[in-house]
């Protein structure tokens, strides 16, 4: 494998988890919404390969500390998963949906990491799940370099696994990766998840504004009781702004 990344990584790592799990639990389970600006970063990643790669820690603390997220993942793969031979794109550094294949029955899961320092790591990891020793293999390269040989020569999977969505559904490359396997000859009976949706403020309202907007909607609603369908961040405005939890139904899609 490349030669191994400073040591800043390792000096770094529990800042950014710690950081990580204090913005999970304050919007991601808090019901506060954040606004960033990542107009810098994107002009730094200017090439495909660019975006499809890097790591953050806290990005990635986050999603570990995202429940619903990651139960969804595993309740595909409970029911997908067992005695399936497994294509991951993206595993990072704890492997957890690699570990989560292999624990609802997968034969056989081949991870592909193209950064070599989380490679290296999901690799320690998944060496410390014993029980699951032979049945996995982690392949230090990006997706579009691999071929059929790196994989015993048969490029068909039961099942495509991949979280490679971003803060921006898009922003991985996820649908290019699919799409480039595909064209290469690879093919999933499966694939864990299979699509994804991504909300955007129309015309860059502020929270306030959304806020104001819920609350005027739910103010001129009346008196009696009212079914509301609803999804997103809505709901977390709705369930703050009801003075009497049994005038409102409210359904999340």
């Amino acid at each position: 494998m490349p030669p191994a990344r400073p040591s800043l990584d390792a000096v770094t790592a529990p800042f950014a988890r710690a950081a990580g799990r204090w913005f999970a639990r304050r919007y991601v389970a808090g019901g506060r919404y954040a606004c960033h600006d990542e107009t810098a970063d994107e002009a730094s990643r200017t090439t495909a390969a660019e975006r499809r790669t890097g790591f953050d820690w806290l990005l990635f603390q986050m999603m570990l500390d995202d429940a619903p997220r990651l139960s969804a993942y595993r309740q595909d793969l409970r029911a997908l998963a067992p005695g399936a031979r497994v294509l991951e794109i993206g595993p990072g550094p704890e492997a957890v949906l690699s570990r989560a294949a292999l624990d609802a029955g997968a034969a056989e899961v081949v991870s592909v990491e193209g950064d070599p320092w989380v490679a290296r790591r999901a690799e320690r990891r998944l060496a410390r799940e014993r029980r699951h020793a032979g049945r996995w293999r982690i392949l230090p390269a990006m997706s579009s370099s691999v071929t059929p040989s790196d994989v015993e020569g048969d490029p068909h999977f039961d099942q495509l696994l991949l979280e490679v969505y971003d803060t921006i559904a898009s922003r991985e490359q996820v649908v290019e990766t699919v799409t480039d396997l595909r064209r290469r000859g690879f093919s999933f009976d499966a694939v864990v998840s299979r699509g994804f949706e991504t909300f955007v403020a129309p015309g860059g309202e502020s929270v306030v504004d959304f806020r104001r907007r819920i609350e005027d909607f739910v103010a001129a609603l009346g008196g009696g009781r009212h079914l509301i369908f609803t999804h997103g961040g809505v709901i977390r405005v709705l369930t703050g702004i009801t003075p009497d939890p049994g005038q409102h139904l409210v359904i999340h899609l």
